[in-house]
């Protein structure tokens, strides 16, 4: 076995590994902004379609119909001792 090929099946492993978790928050981001899911796909179009998503992405979250806005819930819970 060439040593590109063992290189080229770990690459692919490794690309699919952080391409799912990756559309995955943007999807949950995109929800936070109360947006579809489907506008993750504007990040195919190269150049204009990753300055769009960034901007849609870095907008205030807001109460939406998928959930409260996840910036609102505290992640660490009051611990009184």
């Amino acid at each position: 076995m060439e040593a590109s090929f063992v290189f080229s099946i770990i690459f692919g492993i490794w690309v699919l590994a952080n391409i799912i978790p990756t559309w995955a928050i943007s999807v949950r981001r995109l929800h936070d902004t109360n947006r579809s899911g489907w506008y993750a796909l504007i990040a195919l179009i190269p150049m204009i379609g990753w300055i769009i998503s960034y901007i849609m992405m870095a907008q205030k979250g807001r109460p939406n119909r998928w959930g409260s806005n996840s910036n609102l819930v505290n992640p660490v819970p009051d611990i009184n001792v």
